[in-house]
């Protein structure tokens, strides 16, 4: 479904999000006004910030699934 732009919530709370088609997660983090991302598996897997304006971040925005901080930092979903 994806998280709108406008939601309020990017300005009071951090944000996470994975986006599955490229298994890949996603954290916004309101305070640092940046996004990080870590793959699920493999050598990349590691948090790394990514410019606010990288391709796969904007398509998780718009096609990746909110979820908790558990999940993003467990670095897979509970249904895996």
């Amino acid at each position: 479904m994806g998280i709108l732009k406008d939601d309020p919530r990017w300005g009071t709370e951090d944000l996470y999000i994975c986006y599955d088609f490229e298994e890949v997660m996603y954290r916004w983090s309101y305070i640092d006004r940046k996004q990080y991302q870590k793959f699920y598996n493999g050598p990349n897997n590691q948090e790394q910030e990514v410019p606010y304006n990288q391709r796969l971040f904007t398509d998780a925005i718009m096609y990746g699934e909110e979820i908790t901080k558990e999940e993003y930092e467990q670095g897979k979903l509970k249904s895996e």
